[in-house]
């Protein structure tokens, strides 16, 4: 009897707190899973990001040696069109 009593009383408190928590930080916690689940849903690929993941992958297959040089080629090729397009603009 005491014990079942004792059960009772910790599920009341457990759930009156869990009522004030979501009361006082429910909002929050909400607001943050929305952002989230936002985040999340607006991370697409543009077209050429796809090519160059696929690329990626295809080398490190077939190639893996050779990764590590391409990426390191697509970085100097991007620096230096980004370079061009700034020498440009002024």
């Amino acid at each position: 009897q005491i014990e079942h009593l004792m059960q009772a009383c910790k599920r009341k408190l457990v759930q009156a707190f869990e009522d004030w928590y979501d009361q006082k930080y429910g909002q929050v916690a909400r607001e943050k899973a929305e952002a989230e689940a936002n985040a999340a849903a607006g991370e697409r690929y543009d077209p050429q990001e796809m090519f160059d993941m696929l690329e990626a992958d295809r080398l490190e297959t077939h190639h893996p040696d050779a990764l590590a040089f391409h990426k390191a080629l697509e970085k100097a090729t991007r620096e230096s069109r980004q370079k061009k397009a700034t020498v440009r603009a002024r």
